[in-house]
């Protein structure tokens, strides 16, 4: 998982629409995580030495089972070295109201619905 991670944000971050500094959700809500503490650790050391992945911003970790909501508190705890504020939530209120976006509960679900789709192609 560690190293598909990594993967990921080095591909999101190589878009010329990226900002190291956009708010972001994150919704694990649908994943089985399966990281170590050591797994979480190594994470946040890929993003200090990735200054254009892990910018200045606010990042809600939108959980739904007890192992989410504790590997996202490892993550959470860890974090404070980097330039970013994280936390942890379990309603998309909650985490829209965190990065302080104005879209509404259903346009995100409409959003990740469409992403899902594009996804699965």
């Amino acid at each position: 998982m560690l190293m598909t991670q990594k993967k990921s944000r080095k591909k999101l971050s190589a878009d010329i629409s990226y900002s190291s500094n956009y708010n972001v959700i994150l919704d694990v809500r649908n994943l089985l995580i399966d990281a170590s503490i050591k797994d979480v650790w190594l994470y946040i050391e890929f993003l200090l030495n990735n200054p254009k992945i892990a910018g200045v911003r606010r990042t809600a970790i939108l959980t739904q089972t007890p192992q989410q909501v504790a590997i996202a508190t490892l993550f959470q705890e860890h974090s404070r070295m980097l330039p970013q504020q994280v936390i942890v939530v379990s309603t998309i209120g909650a985490a829209l109201h965190w990065v302080e976006s104005k879209m509404s509960h259903h346009e995100y679900e409409t959003l990740i619905e469409k992403m899902k789709r594009e996804l699965d192609g």
